[in-house]
């Protein structure tokens, strides 16, 4: 029976359903359903395994998700957005799966009578809609059906699917994984698929069945720890690639604040010598300044002096020009 391997989920959006994952794939694996219904999708997790399970084995099955993609008081209220994720998602098994965009009892007209394998009832949790979302769609479950509710291990908020799980669970061969708000596992259908016949054998034993119980948590805990592990890992690569680049970035202001200290260290010491040398010899810059003066004045005396004389003095000044060395 556990000779089938279980699966590592590949689509891991927020979700309260997460450990039961690898047991979901298992169950596809092992009983090869031709049917798959969801009742309540939203993010898509529990779904997503059915379907990937599906496609890794090659499998003929349908699939069906069931949601208004609305929310409710027990999932809370949400946008469209959270559909827009699932559709991109389903994209990869359009080839089988379907979205069915209603109400559970709309969508029954979709569905035929008596072709359903794998019913997965996760819609609002009071006892009478759990109730009442199940046995509206009885007419539609094979004689080798199953059955999970989701949330068997939940009292508070007014959730009653635990109440409704202890009134059906002695009726039917069935199992309960107490772990990640509890999910009921029910054969409904007087056949059993060959692939799961020693596993309902086994779960008729008290021992037997906290053994399997055990298996898939055991099994749901290492692939949160795996997950868990793998997220950490990628955020730490993502934390290392920000600091390198936060480093690159200050080397690089480095670099440029550093050019700029040498240049105004240099720009200072051409200052610091101009003004000891005007210090050391202050008659001869006044000297400078007054020949230049002098020089420009009669350079422009053209009326009284000749062109060329003109021409003499101007040269002569601009030799002397106090400006001239920062042109």
């Amino acid at each position: 029976m556990l000779n089938i391997p279980t699966d590592t989920p590949s689509y891991v959006p927020a979700t309260a359903w997460m450990r039961h994952g690898p047991f979901a794939m298992w169950l596809v694996r092992a009983m090869q359903p031709r049917r798959i219904v969801e009742l309540g999708t939203h993010h898509g997790y529990s779904y997503f395994c059915f379907c990937q399970a599906v496609e890794a084995d090659n499998l003929a099955a349908d699939c069906f998700a069931v949601d208004t993609w609305a929310g409710d008081e027990h999932a809370g209220y949400y946008d469209d957005s959270v559909y827009t994720a699932v559709r991109a998602e389903n994209e990869k098994y359009s080839r089988f799966s379907t979205l069915l965009k209603k109400t559970f009892a709309e969508a029954l007209e979709d569905i035929p009578d008596a072709s359903v394998d794998l019913l997965h009832v996760d819609g609002r949790h009071f006892y009478n809609d759990v109730r009442e979302d199940f046995e509206s769609w009885i007419p539609k479950l094979s004689n080798r059906a199953i059955v999970l509710f989701h949330d068997t291990e939940v009292r508070e908020r007014d959730f009653g699917v635990w109440r409704y799980w202890s009134e059906l669970a002695p009726k039917h061969p069935s199992l309960n994984f107490t772990y990640q708000h509890g999910l009921g596992v029910l054969f409904w259908g007087e056949q059993i698929a060959d692939g799961l016949k020693s596993f309902a054998a086994l779960i008729g034993d008290e021992d037997s069945r906290t053994l399997i119980a055990d298996y898939f948590e055991a099994q749901g805990e290492a692939f949160v720890q795996r997950r868990g592990h793998e997220r950490l890992s990628q955020e730490l690569t993502a934390s290392a690639d920000r600091l390198r680049s936060e480093l690159k970035a200050t080397q690089q202001n480095l670099t440029e604040l550093t050019s700029a200290l040498t240049s105004a260290q240099e720009e200072l010491a051409g200052a610091r010598s101009e003004l000891a040398q005007a210090r050391r010899y202050p008659l001869r810059q006044l000297k400078a300044k007054m020949e230049f003066k002098v020089l420009r004045l009669f350079a422009k005396a053209e009326r009284f002096i000749s062109v060329a004389s003109a021409e003499r003095f101007r040269r002569s000044a601009m030799k002397r020009d106090p400006d001239r060395s920062g042109h």
